[in-house]
């Protein structure tokens, strides 16, 4: 992990190479604060270095779970969606379709019960902010996803899984960029390509990690690198907010 947070209500483990630490430091020269609810292998030797570690179980009290169905309750009905109708799709298709003019977002919807695939690559153009909503048991992404930090925007909400495919990884930079929530779990996929996530990932079935760098590498290096990303959260869909009321002008 980079400068970002870790938390879960369960128990967080990870094999921390000795020497090695779990978090490290973002550019403003602190790191995040892992914070579980069960038991951890975690020390404050090798979480950071600041040693930042927190044993803070939650309990929901008002049954609100922030899950694919929560979050589509909050978009208006107003809202121009664009509907995706085949199974698998290239990364090129998040450059066309409608653009949502009440909050200048691009937004798809995918609804079946067969899984979704991202056949290659998204590489979203200049300031486009694209809004994935996937109401499918699986989402696999064969490609990576990027865009222009401060100005461009990916987030996808799935009901099932993500699954990524073991063909994303090892550039050196990051391989996906944006929000990634699943109801069920965020599987990192096999393969011995290093993983690069900067953005935020949530996982209300779990986080699977799968990377194997092999025996030499893994000593020192790790197979999954998630980074927090400040500057998306000045782009987060207003549409996505909790609102108490909304105002609309009618014709008298």
């Amino acid at each position: 992990m980079k400068d970002a947070d870790v938390q879960t209500n369960g128990d967080l483990r990870s094999g921390v190479p000795s020497g090695e630490l779990f978090g490290l430091d973002g550019s403003g020269g602190y790191p995040g604060v892992p914070a579980y609810g069960g038991s951890t292998n975690l020390t404050n030797t090798n979480v950071s270095e600041k040693g930042w570690i927190a044993k803070s179980p939650y309990v929901i009290t008002n049954n609100r779970i922030y899950n694919y169905d929560f979050f589509e309750s909050l978009i208006p009905a107003e809202t121009t969606i664009n509907s995706i109708t085949s199974s698998s799709v290239a990364g090129s298709y998040f450059n066309t379709g409608n653009i949502d003019p009440g909050s200048g977002y691009y937004w798809y919807k995918y609804e079946s019960s067969l899984p979704l695939t991202i056949s290659s690559a998204v590489n979203l153009a200049g300031s486009r902010k694209v809004i994935l909503l996937v109401d499918s048991p699986n989402l696999y992404l064969n490609g990576s996803i990027n865009y222009t930090a401060g100005t461009g925007f990916f987030m996808v909400m799935v009901k099932g899984n993500i699954n990524v495919g073991s063909s994303v990884g090892g550039s050196g930079v990051a391989d996906l960029q944006g929000y990634y929530s699943a109801d069920s779990s965020f599987v990192t996929g096999t393969g011995n390509k290093q993983l690069y996530v900067k953005g935020s990932v949530a996982g209300y079935g779990g986080i699977t990690l799968q990377r194997d760098l092999g025996a030499a590498v893994n000593a020192d290096t790790p197979a999954e690198i998630f980074e927090y990303s400040p500057a998306d959260v000045f782009l987060y869909p207003f549409k996505l907010g909790v609102r108490k009321m909304s105002w609309k002008e009618v014709a008298p």
